[in-house]
């Protein structure tokens, strides 16, 4: 986006261009020989006693003519400058986030975990605080020894975005408690917006087409949410009137189930709404599919599994029949929905489903021949390529939207961006010398560190 240096200034004064006509001033009509000529020689008493002020003159002229008419545009404005262009068009400046998941609690039978009960990570470094986290659930760990609660992070930040496997020290000695971890990296924790961030959004205000629920609408409900980073949005995804909207956290990673329903309400909600019934994984595959109730459900349609869209061509109290579309098994117990009711911000008759993607992590190997004063890891003196070339493959790949593949060619090209790389050759993708095709509801994750000989 531009910055403020590039805005065009209203009219140009320069110290360069104020001095003359100050010190014409100083002498209207004089010439040097009159003994009332004021000697406005570099260095001099005048020269001095001015030059302070020319100066503070000269910045005034600056602010005026640059800072002041640059706020009232969008694309120059910043702070709190931008924020009073998004009270004009209703859009405040988001707030930051908390990263919300799932922590596996391990231990006796019986052992109780009540709500607000408090896991963080360890601490590595003395100068920073670990990232900790409070159960939004409470529960009672069973026989098998563990049970799964929900959490969200103490502090709203996009430092709750934790790895994997991280949350393994609890804060309050519990008897019966053997141990804490989080099975998948939590998401959603989101800084305050930042500037470029906020006027990405404000600018689809003006350059994009709007409607009762264009493309455009659909990417401005939801990158307005908090913790919503990257939206995909696929209309007609399974058929005329079906939209399926894609939301990513500010890294581009997965967003929690909690969030991705909040949304679902917050765009579509559920028009009918009841629960898988069965016991344990149930198949999705069959023709006839019980729940506890199909009240409100239409006689014949489509409802969600999850993110899964199932037709069906009539039903009874309990039951879907004439069932089609469905893959696998689901688990007992989740939420059956149909919406298309109007009843949110999409318009009547539009049937969207709200999804985030999973992770496809991908490695990466090339051989890289650098150019003279430049090696991988720095050596005898020269510059070192392997960090830089690791963000550019890491700013392609980890960019990218769900479901787009990760192009060989695209990946080889990252490496021509480093000042220093004089070729490549050898480049790979998870061992494959192809392109790695990436499914509907996944995004590519680059694993670092990549292989560089």
């Amino acid at each position: 986006m531009p910055s403020i240096s590039d805005f065009v200034p209203i009219r140009r004064e320069t110290l360069a261009t104020i001095r003359p006509r100050v010190d014409a001033d100083a002498n209207p009509g004089l010439v040097p020989a009159d003994v009332n000529f004021i000697d406005t020689t570099p260095g001099g008493f005048y020269w001095d006693l001015t030059q302070a002020i020319l100066l503070e003159v000269e910045r005034l002229w600056d602010y005026a003519s640059v800072e002041v008419p640059a706020v009232m545009f969008l694309t120059y404005a910043w702070g709190e400058f931008l924020d009073e262009h998004g009270e004009n068009l209703g859009l405040p400046r988001k707030d930051e986030a908390r990263a919300t998941g799932t922590v596996t609690f391990t231990g006796t039978a019986g052992t109780v975990i009540a709500i607000g009960f408090e896991v963080a990570t360890e601490q590595v470094d003395p100068e920073q605080d670990p990232v900790a986290v409070v159960t939004t659930a409470s529960g009672t760990i069973p026989a098998g020894g563990s049970i799964d609660l929900a959490v969200q992070a103490v502090e709203a930040s996009a430092a709750g975005n934790v790895a994997m496997a991280t949350l393994t020290v609890p804060q309050t000695p519990l008897d019966g408690l053997a141990s804490t971890s989080n099975p998948d990296a939590l998401s959603g924790g989101a800084d305050v917006e930042d500037d470029e961030a906020y006027r990405v959004r404000l600018m689809l205000e003006f350059a994009a087409i709007q409607g009762a629920g264009t493309i455009a609408d659909y990417t401005r409900w939801l990158l307005a949410r908090p913790g919503v980073g990257f939206v995909t949005v696929e209309p007609i995804w399974a058929g005329p009137g079906t939209v399926r909207c894609i939301i990513m956290d500010t890294a581009n990673n997965p967003l929690s189930a909690a969030a991705v329903w909040d949304a679902q309400v917050d765009i579509d909600p559920p028009g009918a709404q009841t629960t898988l019934s069965g016991s344990g994984a149930v198949s999705v595959t069959t023709a006839t599919i019980t729940v506890a109730s199909t009240t409100n459900f239409a006689g014949a349609g489509a409802f969600y599994v999850g993110a899964q869209r199932i037709t069906y061509t009539a039903k009874t109290a309990t039951t879907f029949t004439g069932c089609a579309g469905g893959v696998g098994t689901v688990a007992a117990g989740t939420t059956v929905f149909q919406g298309g009711r109007g009843l949110g911000r999409a318009p009547i008759g539009a049937e969207v489903l709200i999804a985030s993607g999973s992770i496809t992590t991908v490695t990466v190997a090339a051989t890289v021949v650098p150019r003279t004063g430049f090696s991988l890891d720095g050596t005898s003196g020269t510059t070192a390529l392997r960090g830089t070339i690791q963000n550019v493959v890491g700013e392609y790949i980890d960019n990218l939207p769900p479901g787009e593949d990760v192009i060989l060619n695209h990946v080889e090209a990252q490496f021509f961006k480093v000042d220093g790389v004089y070729n490549v050759s050898g480049v790979t993708l998870n061992g494959v010398a192809a392109d790695l095709v990436i499914a509907s509801l996944a995004v590519s994750e680059l694993v670092r560190p990549i292989t560089l000989a």
